[in-house]
C-alpha cells in the first residue's frame, strides 16, 4: 500500500499530524495540569478566535479571557496542583500553553511575540499567520 495520493508529499503529510495531533495526542503530557480534554476537544473554537480576531496582534489574555468567557463551566473541572494556583489560573495557562503555544504555533498557524526584557514571561501577543486561513474556513 503507496501513501502516496499523486500530490505532493508535503501537502499530505500535514493534515494527518494535525489530525492526530488534535484526535490521538494528549496535550496535558508536557505539563503538571489536569487533562481536561474539553480544552483539546475546542481546539476549532480556539482557530475560529484566532481568525475571527488574530490579523491584529491580540495578547493571549485576550484570548483566555473569551475562551473562559464562553465555557465558564470548565473552571469547575480544574483541580490546581497546588494551592499557588487557582482554578482560573490553572485554566489560563493551560489554554495558553496548550492551544496557542504547542498547537497553533507549532502548527505554523500563529506567531507568538514576547517582551524582550522576559523571554519566558507567561504574557505574550499573539497574531495569527497565512497558514491558518488555508488550513481552515469558516463560512460565518
Amino acid at each position: 500500500m503507496s501513501v502516496y495520493d499523486g500530490q505532493d508529499q508535503t501537502s499530505t503529510i500535514y493534515p494527518r499530524l494535525l489530525k492526530s495531533f488534535v484526535q490521538e495526542y494528549e496535550w496535558s503530557y508536557q505539563d503538571r495540569f489536569n487533562e481536561l480534554p474539553f480544552l483539546q476537544q475546542s481546539f476549532l473554537f480556539t482557530l475560529y478566535l484566532l481568525h475571527k480576531h488574530g490579523d491584529d496582534w491580540q495578547t493571549n489574555r485576550f484570548y483566555e479571557d473569551l475562551y473562559i468567557k464562553a465555557f465558564p463551566r470548565l473552571l469547575s473541572e480544574v483541580q490546581p496542583p497546588t494551592s499557588y494556583y487557582t482554578p482560573e489560573d490553572c485554566l489560563r495557562l493551560s489554554y495558553s500553553v496548550r492551544c496557542l503555544e504547542r498547537f497553533a504555533e507549532f502548527f505554523g498557524l500563529v506567531e507568538i511575540e514576547r517582551p524582550e526584557r522576559d523571554r519566558y514571561s507567561e504574557d505574550y501577543k499573539v497574531r495569527k499567520l497565512p497558514l491558518l486561513d488555508q488550513v481552515v474556513q469558516f463560512n460565518c
